[in-house]
């Protein structure tokens, strides 16, 4: 994950495979602290944040502090302050997802950003939909 990391210029990379039930890994800098499941991963209201080809991008999570305050509080607690997520359907139904983060500084992310972590997020997911 270190690796991912260093590439895309991010802090942390996060994937919950099951519908959000188990978490599969966690880069090194959180690893430790992360719930072993996050359940608002399955609420309507946080997969309408979700676009058409299953790809969240948020520049500042403080937005969610609203909207959804669970999945904000989880991201706050972890110092996460900018996230690109990508989810992936097994059978129509989410099941996993990967989550690209910027920890304690929010970052406007560009859209080559968005591309490369797009790319890598869909087609992981996949791998892990297949399974």
């Amino acid at each position: 994950m270190a690796g991912i990391c260093e590439i895309l210029d991010i802090d942390a990379v996060t994937v919950y495979i099951k519908g959000g039930a188990e978490l599969f890994c966690a880069s090194d800098r959180y690893a430790k602290d992360m719930p072993e499941s996050i359940e608002v991963l399955q609420e309507e209201r946080y997969l309408k944040l979700y676009d058409e080809n299953g790809v969240y991008v948020e520049n500042k999570v403080s937005r969610l502090a609203a909207l959804i305050p669970e999945a904000y509080a989880q991201m706050k607690s972890r110092d996460i302050a900018s996230t690109i997520q990508c989810m992936g359907k097994k059978d129509g139904v989410p099941y996993a997802w990967m989550s690209f983060d910027v920890l304690e500084n929010s970052k406007k992310w560009n859209d080559n950003d968005i591309c490369q972590m797009s790319v890598l997020g869909r087609f992981c997911c996949s791998l892990f939909c297949k399974e």
